[in-house]
C-alpha cells in the first residue's frame, strides 16, 4: 500500500456507516476532506447516530495502512455536539451462565450492555458538548479531551455541570478485557447532596450517610 500515490479532494452526503463495534448506524449528512498518501484533512463532518449529533473536523493518518494491512487508524479531531449520548454506543455483550440441577446442567445466555472502545482507533478528541447523556445522568456544558488507544480511553481535563454544581473527571477506561476496567478521579464542587445521592451510585456506596444530609458537597473521589 505504501506504493499507492493519491491526492485530491472528496465530499459525501447522506452516507450511512455500519460497524459491529457500533450499535447504531452512523449517518453522515455532509463531509468534505483533502487527502494525500499519508494524511487526510477532514474539513467538516456532520454526523448523527441515535440521539447523538456532532460536527467534527481534524485529520487522519495511516488511512492506507488501516484499509489494506489492518493497522491502527490514527488521528486528531475537534468535536462539537449539542447532544452526545453515550448510550448510543453501548453494545450488548453475551454472558454465559450455567445452572446445575440434580439431573442435568442447564446453560443460559444473558445480554448486558457495555461501551466497547474500537480496537482500531488511535486518536485524540478535543470536545465540547451542550449535553451528555449516560444511563440516567445528564451532564451539561461538557468539555475536555479523550485519548483513545489500545481499546482504552483516557480522559483529560474533563469538566461539566451536574447536580447544581461542577464536576471534574480524569482517568482511564479500558474495554480490552472481557470485564471493563477503570481508574478515575472525580472532583466535585458545590454539588447538591440530595441530587448527587439519588443520581450517583458511587455516593450511595461510599457515603450512605449523605442520604440524611442537605446542602452542597465539595470532595475528591
Amino acid at each position: 500500500y505504501q506504493n499507492v500515490k493519491s491526492n485530491g479532494k472528496a465530499s459525501i452526503t447522506n452516507f450511512k456507516y455500519v460497524s459491529p463495534e457500533i450499535p447504531n448506524d452512523v449517518n453522515i449528512a455532509k463531509a468534505s476532506l483533502n487527502f494525500n498518501t499519508t494524511k487526510v484533512a477532514l474539513e467538516e463532518m456532520q454526523i448523527k447516530s441515535g440521539q447523538t449529533d456532532a460536527n467534527i473536523s481534524g485529520s487522519l493518518e495511516n488511512l492506507m495502512g488501516y484499509l489494506f494491512s489492518d493497522q491502527d487508524l490514527k488521528g486528531r479531531f475537534n468535536v462539537q455536539s449539542n447532544t452526545f449520548s453515550l448510550n448510543d454506543f453501548m453494545v450488548a455483550s453475551a454472558e454465559a451462565k450455567t445452572e446445575t440441577t440434580q439431573e442435568n446442567k442447564v446453560s443460559s445466555t444473558s445480554k448486558e450492555e457495555a461501551i466497547k472502545i474500537p480496537s482500531f482507533l488511535d486518536a485524540r478528541l478535543d470536545f465540547t458538548a451542550n449535553k451528555v447523556l449516560y444511563d440516567d445522568l445528564t451532564l451539561t456544558n461538557v468539555k475536555g479531551a479523550v485519548i483513545i488507544k489500545d481499546e482504552t480511553a483516557k480522559l483529560e481535563n474533563v469538566t461539566s455541570n451536574i447536580f447544581g454544581g461542577n464536576i471534574g473527571i480524569s482517568g482511564n477506561v479500558s474495554t480490552k478485557n472481557t470485564t471493563p476496567t477503570f481508574d478515575m478521579n472525580l472532583g466535585l464542587k458545590s454539588i447538591d447532596i440530595v441530587q448527587s445521592f439519588n443520581g450517583l451510585e458511587i455516593i450511595q456506596t461510599m457515603a450512605p450517610l449523605a442520604k440524611a444530609l442537605q446542602g452542597d458537597l465539595n470532595t475528591t473521589i
